[in-house]
């Protein structure tokens, strides 16, 4: 009976000093996993926020917040300069998911990787991200008028006019008149 009691208390005891130590028997809940993989991108730890973020896809349930997850570890991926499996991520979150972070990732992806015509054929995206949109990647603020710049030459190097002129009117003067002087001259 005394074994018993002791061999229940040192469990107990081993037990509660994972606990303190910080060292959790219970899986991480996935918006837990989903928060530390944003967190990783916004310090540039691209290798982590891939870690986390398929762990948050193993214990995740809903299709929307699989393609939120997609979406993210398609930003984790252009951390890694990888544009083909960030095209890829964020080509399956597109299925579901309608957020700014999605359409910046896919027009910074066909800018980044050299595809100009879907860049500015899909440059209708820039309609879906907020004038004051902010994504911390790497350390860094990248905004919106970034992913405007990168449209905008996108369409100026492939002739898309149209597209130029809708969105070049987010530019400064400058901008807009350095683009057309290397295009439309």
């Amino acid at each position: 009976m005394v074994k018993k009691i002791t061999t229940k208390l040192i469990f107990v005891f081993i037990l509660a000093s994972l606990f303190m130590a910080g060292c959790s028997l219970l899986p991480e809940d996935t918006g837990q996993l989903i928060q530390r993989g944003i967190n990783a991108i916004e310090k540039g730890y691209a290798d982590g926020a891939v870690q986390h973020l398929t762990n948050a896809l193993k214990s995740s349930g809903s299709a929307t917040q699989k393609c939120e997850i997609y979406s993210y570890l398609g930003w984790a991926y252009y951390l890694k300069n990888d544009s083909v499996k960030a095209k890829e991520y964020f080509d399956r979150a597109s299925i579901y998911l309608k957020s700014a972070e999605l359409y910046a990732g896919q027009l910074l992806i066909y800018s980044s990787s050299g595809d100009f015509n879907t860049c500015a054929s899909f440059s209708y995206l820039l309609d879906g991200i907020s004038e004051n949109w902010k994504f911390k990647i790497n350390g860094n603020l990248l905004e919106k008028n970034e992913i405007v710049r990168q449209v905008c030459v996108c369409a100026a190097a492939v002739g898309n006019s149209d597209a130029f002129q809708k969105y070049s009117v987010n530019l400064t003067q400058a901008e807009r008149s350095k683009i057309e002087e290397v295009f439309f001259q």
